[in-house]
């Protein structure tokens, strides 16, 4: 709730953290629990961090199901993550 509809970002970045020391690095809609911290990144202009946390979601989700199969939001906030940091290759 704190990450899409208050924009709470650094609280629901402590959220999800304790969210994965319980339940390791869960899913809410589709997604990680990453997969939100790095949107709160993005909204925070840490791109960096953000980077990190969507090139890992997206390497798992490659090897887990396969090069052809990646959630299309995962990808395109990766893009933006990379446009933020101006690496347009």
């Amino acid at each position: 709730m704190k990450c899409i509809f208050s924009k709470d970002n650094e609280d629901a970045i402590t959220d999800f953290e304790k969210a994965k020391v319980l339940k390791g690095n869960g899913y809410v809609m589709d997604h990680p629990y990453d997969f939100y911290k790095a949107l709160c990144f993005l909204q925070l202009n840490e791109y960096s961090k953000a980077l990190v946390l969507l090139k890992s979601i997206v390497e798992k989700a490659q090897i887990e199901k396969g090069e052809t199969w990646v959630h299309p939001l995962e990808l395109f906030y990766l893009g933006v993550a990379f446009f933020e940091m101006e690496d347009y290759t």
